[in-house]
């Protein structure tokens, strides 16, 4: 038993310095900024899997007083926890509990969609600023200055202005698809790396997340057909008809990273092609309409057999 604690106690330690020492390259080294907040909670979902949540609680209050002692800030530890650390740990118990791919994206991304919108609150509240309409604007009024300075009248200069409002309205409309997006995009890159450094690292967690083997279940494409429908049949310009746009666009998203994946299979199983075959990957993500379809497609016919597998 002693043994055990003390193991806990040094393994405790060793993440928390881990988890301070990328959190040190975050803020001193540019290049890592980037990076840093896909494996910012690693060091401390290993010490999750590894021992219990008193550890990893202990480990966590420990690496955020020592992440403001060292930068004196409380606000920017508060930010990195919440957009890094968090949904690393939450990344690293569902894979500690072997769930499901779909589950453990979900989960995650709710982890970080909420850190996303506290964060945004955290800034409104000390600092009396509402980043994401600020952004928003700035950019709409750089896209609008830019086009004053084209010559006034010709066919592009009207072409060019009716793009950038048309822009301006979508960027309006599906801010809330796109905030979702992002976060399961971020989501699922950290369920990778993690699982990939857990594999390594032979800890018991379940198996390799690989952007080749992910596939919506079929009643993800029934109800993306449902509402697809009803949006069809609401009247546009409310508040339903924007819900449903939002909705009908991450189901879209979805069956494109799905399309993405069955190309990424068959590249890889198929033709037993290596590495080379991202070039490829990024070269169909232009025709990403044919990848929604191809995902839509392989979630009813299932063409890798992916769930005779799971079963």
């Amino acid at each position: 038993m002693k043994r055990d604690s003390s193991r806990a106690v040094r393994e405790g330690a060793l993440m928390t310095a881990l988890t301070v020492l990328i959190y040190l390259a975050a803020i001193y080294l540019p290049f890592a900024s980037t990076f840093a907040v896909f494996v910012a909670g690693t060091p401390l979902g290993a010490a999750l899997i590894r021992n219990n949540y008193k550890t990893t609680a202990i480990a966590f209050f420990a690496s955020f007083l020592l992440m403001f002692i060292i930068g004196g800030d409380i606000i920017v530890p508060i930010t990195y926890s919440l957009l890094g650390i968090i949904p690393g740990v939450v990344s690293a118990y569902c894979l500690k509990e072997k769930k499901e791919l779909s589950v453990s994206v979900i989960i995650t991304t709710l982890a970080e969609i909420i850190g996303i919108i506290l964060c945004l609150g955290l800034f409104k509240l000390v600092y009396k600023q509402d980043i994401l309409n600020d952004m928003l604007k700035e950019y709409f009024v750089a896209m609008e200055q830019a086009t004053k300075n084209l010559p006034v009248g010709t066919d592009a200069t009207k072409q060019v202005t009716e793009t950038v409002a048309q822009l301006k309205t979508t960027m309006q409309v599906y801010m809330p698809s796109l905030l979702i997006l992002t976060s399961a995009i971020i989501s699922g890159v950290i369920l990778m790396i993690n699982s990939f450094i857990y594999k390594r690292l032979r800890f018991n967690v379940g198996n390799r997340i690989e952007l080749s083997k992910i596939k919506a279940p079929r009643s993800m494409g029934y109800g993306m057909a449902v509402v697809m429908l009803i949006s069809l049949f609401t009247p546009q310009g409310g508040k339903l008809s924007y819900a449903l746009m939002n909705i009908v666009y991450i189901f879209m998203m979805i069956m494109g990273i799905c399309g993405l994946s069955a190309v990424d299979y068959f590249l890889k199983y198929k033709k037993n092609m290596g590495k080379g075959r991202f070039i490829i990957l990024l070269i169909t993500l232009y025709f990403f309409t044919v990848l929604t379809i191809t995902g839509l497609i392989d979630t009813f016919r299932d063409f890798r057999g992916l769930e005779k597998k799971e079963a």
